[in-house]
C-alpha cells in the first residue's frame, strides 16, 4: 500500500531544496548585475571627468592665446625678438589660469609675423591651439574714421592707413588701401571740446565777416565767415556760424574751426596746413560740427586732423594730397576722384587740443589666420 504521508514529505523537501537553489541563483545574478552597474557608473564617471577636463584645458588654451595677443604681440613692432614668458610645455615656469595652466611657444618668428602655439593642461587632460599672427595695417592707423558709410567709387589712388567705419563701404578696384578696413557698428568718433580754441582767440569780429585781404592772428567771427579768392589766413579762425570759400587758391596756415558747415564746392588750389604747437602738440586743420562739402575741389593740399560732426564729401575732387586723419560723424564720399593720395601721419594727430591724444597709441595691430586645435 502506498505511503502517502512519506511521499508528501519527500515532495515538500524537494521543493524546499529547489527554492533554496533558486534564491541562491537569484542572489548571484543580482550581485553580478550590481558589480556590472558599479563598473559601468565608475567608467562613465571617469569618461565624464576626462571630457570635462579636456574642455577646460581647451578654454585655458584659448585664454592663454588671448593673453599672448594682448600682452605680447598687440602693438609690437618686431616679433623676431619676442621671448616666451614660459618654459617649453610642461616645464617651469608656466602661467596659471584656473583651473589649469598654459605654456607659450613662438614658431617661425620674423619681424612682422610669428606662429603662436599655446598648450594647456587641466588635471590629466592637455589641449593645444595654434595661430598665425602678422602685423596689421603695416603700422598705419586710422586715416579715415567714420560713423556712417564710406564710398570710393570710380576713383583712383592710394590710401595709406587703416579705415574704421560704423556702416558699409564700397571701394573701387583702382584704389589701393594699404591698411585694415574694419566695420564696427558701435564706433564713436572722438568727442571734440571747442573750449581750448575759444581760449586762444585774441580778436573778435561781431556778426558776419568777409576776409578780402590776408589776415594773421587768432580771430573769432560770431556770425558767418566768407573768404575771398587768393587770401591767406595765418593762425586760428574760429567761426560760430558757417564758412564759405568765395574763390580759388585760398590758404589756411593754421586751423579753421567752425560750429556750422564748411563750403568748399567747386574751388581749386585750396591749402590747409595745420601748425605745430610744440614737440608733443599739434593743431588740427579743420574742425566743424556741421558738414564739409568739397565736391569738385581739385588740387587740394590738406595736412592735419579733419574732424566733422556731419558728412564729408570730396566727390570729383581730383589730386587730393592729404596727411593726417579724417574723423567723420556721418557718411564719407570719395567718389569719382582721380589721384587720391591720403596718408595717416601720427605727427598730425599727436596732442591735438580738445581731442584724445590719438598719436600716443598708433601702434601695429594683429591680424590672425590659420587657427588649429589639437
Amino acid at each position: 500500500m502506498v505511503n502517502l504521508k512519506k511521499m508528501y514529505s519527500t515532495l515538500v523537501q524537494g521543493q524546499d531544496g529547489m527554492a533554496l537553489v533558486a534564491i541562491i541563483m537569484g542572489m548571484l545574478i543580482l550581485s553580478a548585475i550590481g558589480i556590472t552597474m558599479t563598473n559601468f557608473v565608475s567608467s562613465n564617471s571617469s569618461i565624464v571627468s576626462d571630457n570635462l577636463q579636456s574642455s577646460q584645458a581647451f578654454y585655458v588654451a584659448e585664454g592663454g592665446m588671448q593673453y599672448v595677443l594682448m600682452n605680447q604681440l598687440n602693438g609690437d613692432n618686431n616679433y623676431a625678438d619676442n621671448v616666451s614668458p614660459t618654459a617649453a610645455p610642461f616645464g617651469a615656469p608656466s602661467i596659471n589660469l584656473s583651473p589649469g595652466q598654459f605654456w607659450i611657444e613662438y614658431l617661425n618668428q620674423a619681424q612682422t609675423s610669428v606662429t603662436v602655439r599655446v598648450t594647456a593642461r587641466v588635471g590629466n587632460a592637455t589641449r593645444a591651439i595654434q595661430q598665425s599672427v602678422v602685423q596689421g595695417g603695416s603700422g598705419f592707423k586710422d586715416v579715415t574714421m567714420a560713423k556712417g558709410n564710406l564710398s570710393i567709387n570710380n576713383s583712383t589712388g592710394i590710401v595709406s592707413g587703416d579705415v574704421v567705419l560704423g556702416g558699409n563701404y564700397s571701394i573701387a578696384p583702382a584704389v589701393q588701401v594699404l591698411g585694415n578696413i574694419t566695420v564696427d557698428h558701435n564706433i564713436q568718433i572722438p568727442a571734440i571740446d571747442y573750449a581750448p580754441y575759444l581760449a586762444m582767440v585774441t580778436t573778435t569780429f561781431n556778426g558776419n565777416k568777409t576776409f578780402s585781404s590776408n589776415y594773421s592772428g587768432n580771430a573769432r567771427v560770431t556770425g558767418n565767415a566768407t573768404i575771398n579768392a587768393g587770401i591767406t589766413i595765418t593762425g586760428l579762425l574760429y567761426v560760430d556760424g558757417n564758412v564759405a570759400f568765395n574763390g580759388n587758391n585760398i590758404v589756411i596756415n593754421g586751423s579753421l574751426i567752425t560750429k556750422g558747415n564748411l563750403g568748399l564746392d567747386g574751388r581749386s588750389g585750396l591749402q590747409f596746413i595745420s601748425q605745430t604747437i610744440d614737440s608733443s602738440h599739434h593743431m588740427p586743420a579743420i574742425l566743424t560740427k556741421g558738414n564739409i562739402g568739397a565736391t569738385n575741389a581739385d588740387n587740394m593740399k590738406l595736412y592735419g586732423v579733419v574732424w566733422t560732426g556731419g558728412n564729408l564729401s570730396l566727390a570729383n575732387a581730383d589730386n587730393l594730397d592729404y596727411l593726417g586723419s579724417f574723423m567723420t560723424g556721418g557718411n564719407v564720399s570719395y567718389d569719382n576722384m582721380k589721384n587720391i593720395k591720403m596718408t595717416f601721419d601720427p605727427v598730425y594727430v599727436t596732442g591735438v587740443p580738445g581731442l584724445p591724444n590719438l598719436g600716443a597709441s598708433q601702434t601695429p595691430s594683429v591680424v590672425l589666420s590659420g587657427w588649429q586645435s589639437y
